[in-house]
């Protein structure tokens, strides 16, 4: 984790999530690059768990963990379809980023059963949004799902909005030309005990021509349509923005173009 130089403190977090629309209550997907925020004030340098447990305690007063707001991060496991590694729910690794494992690990914690896709939450709606989903990680009774279901909002903290995973959701539910769907058999694991299989993705062709763009485009397309909160503190910018708009907004884009979340098009889209 690189950080900058400045220093902010807890109560500047705060207040930056709350200028960038964060309420009491809210239901947050988190998607996170900590490191763009810089030190705070009262954590050591070197504590890069108690850094990451400062910034837990910010959004349990923003939101009002575990009573009212819940906090849901990504938990994804890559290595299970890359190169066939074993799932154990209690024990594989977060891997889309530092700050998740670190809520993964929390013992308030609940992490929905999926080898690729899972998500871990804290708070009210924890057990509502993680447990008994279907075996696809996008689409019907999927995390995605639920989280827009229940009015979630994504909050990007120093994150761009090329990290936004809902995307994949969207390319399920709207059948884009570019992804297909895949059953995996390796192994999955939860309470010491063989999961039935297989899993379900929906993932795309590995041919070269599939590569995202940046999102600006779209995060320029929400902004002009008033959907965005934004903020700044330290070295972190921060946007907010409710999934059932984004996923709505999104929707229109690629009915006028099925490749708009890509670098280039992969099929014709006159």
């Amino acid at each position: 984790m690189t950080m900058t130089n400045a220093l902010v403190s807890k109560k500047e977090i705060a207040g930056a999530l709350r200028t960038a629309g964060v309420t009491r209550g809210d239901t947050v997907l988190l998607h996170s690059a900590m490191g763009t925020l810089g030190g705070i004030r009262g954590v050591d340098a070197d504590d890069r768990q108690g850094f990451f447990e400062a910034i837990f305690d910010v959004f349990t007063e923003v939101l009002s963990l575990p009573d009212e707001g819940t906090l849901v991060v990504p938990t994804f496991t890559h290595e299970y379809a890359r190169n066939g590694v074993s799932y154990i729910h209690e024990e594989s690794p977060s891997e889309t980023g530092a700050f998740s494992e670190h809520i993964r690990k929390k013992e308030t914690s609940v992490r929905s059963l999926h080898p690729i896709n899972s998500f871990s939450a804290i708070g009210k709606l924890k057990h509502a949004i993680c447990d008994d989903l279907g075996k696809a990680c996008y689409g019907h009774d999927s995390v995605f799902e639920r989280l827009i279901e229940c009015d979630a909002r994504m909050v990007f903290f120093g994150a761009s909005m090329r990290h936004m995973t809902l995307k994949h959701h969207l390319e399920h539910v709207v059948g884009l030309p570019y992804v297909y769907h895949k059953a995996y058999f390796t192994p999955v694991y939860k309470d010491g005990e063989k999961v039935g299989l297989p899993f379900l993705a929906c993932v795309r062709y590995l041919n070269g021509k599939v590569e995202n763009n940046d999102c600006s485009e779209f995060e320029e397309r929400l902004r002009g349509e008033g959907m965005l909160g934004e903020s700044r503190v330290g070295g972190a910018k921060i946007i907010r923005v409710a999934m059932r708009d984004a996923f709505d907004e999104a929707c229109r884009a690629l009915r006028e173009n099925p490749c708009y979340f890509l670098e280039q098009p992969y099929c014709e889209t006159r």
